[in-house]
């Protein structure tokens, strides 16, 4: 039988009351997390005809927001300071000295909406080449009714040609930086003298966009990417905790890994012979070497694929997973080719977070004389003994507060937790 073992940290902020009662968060501020990921800022490739990087001001960039108080503006320390359960990280971005943002989660009223756009001047492309795209670093994570459009005019700002991003990503495990491109050269067509792009955030009262380092390059032929990798197929609201991905299994715990990558053709030439290979080094030597029959991806495709499932040996130590994306022609781009993640099998450690914290919670106003419950989920595939909770706690934490573990045992006909 498969219990789902919950291991939970008492962090009581204000006094402590024996009945523990769940923080009374705000309507969107719950959910499974995994940290996010650190991303290497991308390698531009050749001559750059437009860049902004937002050192020190919007730098002639406008805001027009059509809808409610919410609006983009430069900032160098990033979102302001929020009692969210998951608050919003600041964009880790190569040029830390400013970039654009809007708050969304600060500055937002609940159940108001947004639509507030962020302009450029006017940008001549007269002298560069067709075949162009706009590049730029962002933190994003999707809550609800929130959308990303990039956009392009070549009549002064009337009228707009655009693209939804971030469609489906959500907020767990979220990329910073994350590298963007978008292909703009049938917009700049019509009058490359006179080009301007927009971006522009809808919601009502989500997480919010950061943007930095804006630039137009010219789009290469051949350029297959790995857009996202993933080592499970584990989707918290469709699967539950089935597939979970963790940090450190336990030997006792270990269970069938269900890589998948997704994949796009970010050039515009159309690549035959696309495979995404996936290897496996184990503590004591290679575990695995596969790759997903070929394929052809037209320009702009993206489609996501699955390599073999793997079982780790069981052996004690690290794994390292590689994603590789080759095709027959030659890429121009070969940086955004390989992914490398790791796995660690341990005696009997069972961990998501790997030793690492970025991310904690704390009470909010309604709830400050409340003791209150964080933690992670865990299910184990064989029964095992619970002998000890590793918890990290904040330095804002009072001294004298009372922290224990727990672990539960829900049940279908459970109206509470536990």
């Amino acid at each position: 039988m498969r219990n789902t073992v919950t291991l939970l940290l008492l962090a009581a902020m204000g006094h402590t009351q024996a009945q523990i009662a769940w923080p009374a968060h705000q309507e969107h501020r719950d959910g499974y997390r995994r940290p996010a990921v650190e991303m290497p800022h991308r390698a531009e490739r050749g001559a750059a005809f437009y860049t902004e990087s937002f050192d020190n001001s919007l730098n002639g960039w406008t805001v027009q927001t059509t809808q409610g108080s919410v609006n983009w503006k430069w900032t160098s320390t990033g979102p302001g300071p929020t009692s969210s359960t998951y608050p919003v990280p600041v964009l880790n971005t190569s040029t830390p000295s400013g970039w654009a943002i809007i708050d969304d989660d600060f500055e937002g009223v609940p159940g108001s909406a947004t639509n507030s756009a962020l302009i450029s001047p006017v940008i001549d492309l007269s002298s560069a080449p067709p075949n162009l795209k706009v590049e730029f670093d962002q933190y994003f994570q999707e809550f609800q009714q929130d959308r990303t459009y990039v956009g392009v005019s070549t009549d002064g700002g009337t009228t707009w040609n655009e693209t939804e991003i971030n469609i489906g990503v959500g907020r767990d495990g979220r990329p910073n930086p994350e590298a963007v491109d978008v292909n703009i050269s049938a917009w700049v067509a019509a009058n490359p003298s006179n080009v301007r792009l927009r971006f522009r955030y809808e919601s009502v009262w989500d997480y919010g966009w950061q943007v930095d380092n804006i630039a137009i390059l010219e789009l290469p032929a051949n350029d297959m990417a790995l857009q996202r990798t993933a080592n499970t197929a584990f989707d918290f609201e469709n699967t539950e905790f089935s597939f979970m991905d963790y940090s450190v299994y336990p030997v006792t715990q270990i269970t069938a890994l269900s890589p998948s990558a997704l994949v796009r053709n970010k050039g515009f030439a159309t690549q035959t012979g696309v495979r995404v290979n996936f290897t496996v080094q184990g503590p004591n030597g290679p575990e695995l070497n596969a790759a997903t029959p070929p394929a052809s991806f037209i320009p702009g495709q993206e489609n996501s694929v699955n390599p073999p499932s793997f079982t780790p040996s069981g052996a004690i130590g690290e794994y390292t997973l590689t994603y590789s994306v080759t095709q027959d022609q030659t890429d121009d781009l070969p940086e955004n080719n390989t992914v490398v993640s790791s796995i660690r099998v341990s005696n009997n450690v069972f961990a998501h977070d790997d030793g690492v914290v970025d991310n904690f919670q704390i009470q909010s106003p309604d709830n400050l004389s409340e003791a209150f419950e964080v933690g992670s989920y865990f299910v184990p595939e064989q029964t095992a003994w619970l002998t000890a909770v590793q918890v990290a706690i904040h330095e804002n934490t009072p001294p004298g507060a009372f922290i224990y573990g727990a672990a539960y045992f829900p049940s279908a006909s459970n109206t509470e937790h536990p």
